[in-house]
């Protein structure tokens, strides 16, 4: 996911606060094209802000760009997330540009997909491009954990609604890893070691007995698939 572009600037320049433009470009970057995310980079231009507070009159605008484009690689990123978080000011934090998605990457992290959608901010909605990374991530989340769930279930989580499970079967006619099952009332994906039948001892290791609930879904992505 983490781009090798600039990791020798950003290396060398984590303190220089001369290199703050370019890091602002590279983000800017990132915000149009996701393929070319960079944590480092990203990293790196919130501890020269952590070290230069006057450094940039639109800190505040890039510290939720550097967010956004982070919560659109979940789950993978939520590591990343997190340690941006930590490098913002509480000042920033309490902001709603930033304080909107830190409460998202919550409700990503505790599989609460519906509330998810009422809490993401209506100006990320509307860009189809934000809309389908997150959908794109969100289903892949369900695809870890089951390998056949309800259409209408995935409607809801993907932000469709139960009113429109159309758009939710178009959206994944046009995903790799996924399909509708042949009655129509299915989601399906393909057979992974974490959304698979474990055996008996693997199941009491790991206290995954049983049906899994989407609330546990978070410790799964830590499994290998």
């Amino acid at each position: 996911l983490r781009s090798p572009d600039n990791r020798t600037m950003t290396t060398a320049a984590t303190y220089d606060p001369a290199t703050i433009p370019q890091l602002e470009s590279t983000l800017e970057a990132q915000s149009k094209d996701i393929s070319l995310y960079n944590f480092q980079s990203n990293k790196t231009l919130a501890k020269l802000y952590k070290c230069y507070p006057m450094s940039s009159p639109s800190k505040h605008q890039h510290y939720a760009t550097m967010l956004l484009v982070t919560l659109r690689q979940y789950p993978e990123s939520s590591t990343d997330f997190h340690a941006l978080v930590c490098l913002m000011p509480e000042s920033a934090q309490r902001e709603e540009a930033c304080a909107s998605l830190i409460r998202c990457a919550e409700l990503l992290e505790g599989a609460q997909f519906e509330m998810f959608w009422e809490t993401f901010p209506s100006d990320y909605k509307a860009d189809e491009r934000v809309c389908t990374d997150m959908r794109q991530a969100i289903l892949k989340v369900f695809g870890s954990v089951y390998q056949n769930i309800a259409c209408d279930v995935v409607a809801k989580g993907l932000g469709y609604g139960t009113d429109d499970v159309a758009g939710m079967k178009k959206f994944i006619d046009g995903t790799n890893g996924a399909s509708i099952s042949s009655d129509g009332a299915m989601v399906e994906f393909a057979a992974t070691l974490a959304n698979s039948k474990r055996s008996v001892a693997q199941n009491q290791q790991q206290s995954l007995m049983g049906k899994i609930n989407l609330d546990s879904v978070s410790h799964l992505l830590h499994l290998p698939q």
